[in-house]
């Protein structure tokens, strides 16, 4: 199966993907005229702080022009970017975290992506350690959706709530509620900001799985939907 790739520009999405890569299968490459010089990666540091990428090649040959542009191919989801050189010191180069990347896109189906302001809500249901013979329910933001995911806002004391689950469904598309829960989980949270009524605000965007697909035609129906 031929694999699908998006290009993302959000900063959590990017640090993420980052964070995942290692040395092994990330590899370095510039085209010099109609050869392409490529390297593997031996060692593979991420500055969080700094917002750097420190990689140092393995058998470097010194014939890599750093004015010119350098492409890397990161060992988790094919990422890959146009390196913004920081430094260049005998094999080791240091780059900026880039601002925009093409990775793998997991989901099966096409995503509909909302704005904050579109008002899109999901319902669902959380049974935590904290209270194990109780669910909550927590109506959250919706700012992306396919048949097998969605991303979703979530607050900090949700974010506590949903790392602590030993069960989470989705009940409600907006007002519609499922004829059966499905049931998710969290692949990852990464925090964003984002404008909302004019203002910067700051959240948690939850990247969640399904289960089993959402009916499409409740999906046509949710992203249409005045709220």
């Amino acid at each position: 199966m031929e694999s699908k790739f998006r290009e993302t520009k959000i900063i959590g999405d990017i640090k993420s993907l980052v964070r995942n890569s290692s040395e092994r299968d990330t590899i370095v490459w510039q085209n010099d005229g109609h050869r392409r010089i490529i390297y593997n990666v031996k060692e593979f540091v991420f500055n969080e702080g700094l917002q750097t990428l420190q990689l140092t090649l393995d058998d470097y040959d010194g014939d890599f022009d750093e004015t010119q542009t350098i492409y890397v191919k990161l060992s988790y989801r094919d990422t890959i970017f146009k390196g913004h050189v920081l430094s260049f010191l005998g094999s080791k180069l240091a780059l900026y975290l880039p601002k925009d990347v093409r990775t793998q896109e997991l989901r099966s189906g096409p995503r509909k992506k909302f704005k904050a302001s579109d008002e899109k809500f999901v319902s669902i249901s959380v049974q935590s350690d904290f209270s194990p013979n109780a669910a909550q329910s927590l109506n959250l933001r919706v700012i992306d959706i396919s048949e097998k995911g969605m991303s979703l806002l979530v607050s900090d004391s949700n974010k506590a709530l949903l790392e602590s689950s030993v069960t989470l469904c989705v009940t409600h598309l907006g007002a519609y509620k499922l004829n059966e829960a499905i049931h998710f989980q969290v692949k990852y949270m990464n925090r964003i900001r984002f404008r909302l009524n004019g203002k910067s605000v700051s959240s948690i965007r939850a990247g969640i799985a399904l289960a089993s697909p959402i009916n499409d035609m409740h999906l046509q129906l949710f992203s249409q939907a005045v709220q």
